[in-house]
This record gives C-alpha cells, sequence and structure tokens, in this order.
C-alpha cells in the first residue's frame, strides 16, 4: 500500500441518507476504509441491501479493491431498518432478564439480519457498568450495573452477533457508566481509583475481549487514575499499555472522532503507535480536507 492508501484505510467516515456520489469520492479518491451507516442511509432492509451493494462496488473499483467495514448501532435503544427489523428489548432488558442464552439468541437474531442486507460490523454490545444514575447517555443501552452480569451478557452479546455473520464491537473502553456528561457534547472525567476500574468498569470488557470480540471502541473521557493529561482515545498508556499489553486486545481499536476535539484527534494515531479507524458525524466534501 502508499502512505495515502494505508492513511484511507484507517478511516471509517459517513455520509448523508442516500447520497451515494459523497460515499464513492470517500472510497474511490480516498480509499476510504469502510462507512458508519444510519437509520437515515438505509431506512428499510431494501435501501439496506441497494446501498451496501454501491459501496463495495465503489471499494472494488480502487487499485486494493479491499471489501469495506459497513458498520451500524443496533442495540435496541439505537438501529438501523427501525421499522422492519428486529431490535430487540435493548440491553436493559435483556440484562434484568439475566439469562445468557437469551442475550446470545438476541444478538444473533442481530447478526444475521445485518449480514442478510450486507452489514458486516455491529457497534455494539456496550459493556458499561452503568453505575451512576445520572448517566445521560449510557443507560438502556448498558446490561446493568454489576460487573458479573454485564460480563455475562457481554460475553452472550459478543458470541451471538459474531455467530450471526457480523463482527462484534465492545465499547466504551475503558468504561462509560460513571458519567454524567455525554461525552458526544463535552469530555466527560471519571474519578474511579485504580482499584475501582479493575474491579468494576474493566471486568466486562476483560470478558467480552476473551469472547472473542475483534473490534473495541474507546472513550473519549479522562480517567487521572490511568491518565490524568489524555482522554481513552489519545492515551498510549490505556489503548497501548492496559488495552494491548495487560488485557491481551489484538483487534482493531476504534475511535469515535469528536467535532469538538478535531485537531487532538488527528494526533491519534501518531500518539498511540497503531492502526485505528475513526468515524466523522457528518461528511462535507466541500472546503474540508477529509483526512
Amino acid at each position: 500500500m502508499t502512505l495515502e492508501e494505508k492513511i484511507g484505510q484507517m478511516f471509517l467516515l459517513a455520509f448523508s441518507g442516500d447520497r451515494l456520489d459523497e460515499a464513492r469520492v470517500l472510497m474511490e479518491e480516498y480509499g476510504v476504509g469502510g462507512s458508519y451507516i444510519s437509520n437515515d442511509n438505509i431506512p428499510t432492509p431494501e435501501a439496506a441491501a441497494a446501498m451496501t451493494q454501491q459501496l463495495q462496488g465503489f471499494a472494488a473499483r480502487t487499485r486494493l479493491g479491499l471489501p469495506l467495514l459497513l458498520g451500524v448501532d443496533q442495540e435496541g435503544v439505537w438501529g438501523v431498518m427501525m421499522s422492519r427489523s428486529c431490535t430487540g428489548p435493548g440491553n436493559l432488558a435483556l440484562g434484568a432478564a439475566n439469562d445468557a442464552e437469551t442475550t446470545y439468541a438476541m444478538y444473533r437474531v442481530l447478526g444475521q439480519e445485518l449480514a442478510a442486507v450486507g452489514l458486516n460490523v455491529l457497534f455494539a454490545p456496550a459493556a458499561d457498568c452503568n453505575s451512576n444514575p445520572h448517566n445521560s447517555i449510557i443507560g438502556m443501552r448498558s446490561f446493568g450495573e454489576r460487573p458479573s452480569l454485564v460480563g455475562r451478557m457481554t460475553t452472550a452479546a459478543v458470541r451471538g452477533a459474531q455467530a450471526g455473520g457480523v463482527i462484534a464491537t465492545v465499547k466504551h473502553f475503558p468504561g462509560h457508566g460513571d458519567t454524567r456528561l455525554d461525552s458526544h457534547r463535552g469530555l466527560p472525567t471519571v474519578n474511579r481509583s485504580l482499584v475501582e476500574l479493575h474491579e468494576l468498569d474493566l471486568r466486562p470488557f476483560r470478558e467480552g475481549i476473551a469472547a472473542g470480540a475483534e473490534i473495541v471502541m474507546t472513550a473519549h473521557i479522562i480517567f487521572p487514575a490511568l491518565d490524568s493529561d489524555n482522554p481513552a482515545t489519545l492515551s498510549a498508556r490505556i489503548l497501548q499499555d492496559l488495552l494491548r499489553a495487560e488485557l491481551g486486545f489484538d483487534g482493531v481499536i476504534f475511535v469515535r472522532q469528536h467535532e469538538y476535539a478535531l485537531d487532538e484527534a488527528q494526533l491519534y494515531p501518531r500518539r498511540c503507535g497503531d492502526p485505528c479507524l475513526q468515524r466523522r458525524g457528518r461528511y462535507a466534501h466541500a472546503g474540508r480536507r477529509t483526512l
């Protein structure tokens, strides 16, 4: 690969609605490695099947010809093809049922439905322990408060989704459960001790990785006990020393690039020394460099 091709493969970007002209530019001209797909892009299974086929066609016409990673949030609360897909009761209800076989079966259905229309990455399950009742973003996306429960459900969800034919993601590493602020809108801080982080937040991620999760999505949160200077998305201590070395994760580290942190996020590959994927909330072709 050329340097430009390597850079392109590190990004997974969004585009508006059915604007395949935008997507074609991303894939054919910039060699972007994949796309984040929302319900705005694919409101129905028919739309999803047609779009994924066209997107993969764009990638096939590049010099590399590598297939795209096409990922979605499909976790009960948020989803795609919402009027026609089986999103299930959501993680909080699955956790309340406290039955790993049910969670496995539900996530297997999610995987099968996504794979059937050409989607190959599921940005779920959330492995966060929802320990803060004032949490504004995790809530029903979590299986619950107890690390043992969240760990068992995370394991079942990862195995079920991948048995259904998609790549599973555990998020939001190293834990988004003890926040008030939505990390899409600001930069939260979690002031747990190192012991608390290992006993509470990290356990479900450890179990999800052991279950075979191939992607870990990071949290744009500062954890002073781990790194007082950088949020997890930009921390070599958290992503290299903890996630790679200590937890033994050797898959893809996925970073959601936040509009308010663009200057910092562009330094991410250099700081953390590993390939990663980043996604943007929107794509603007005119007047802004994409990569």
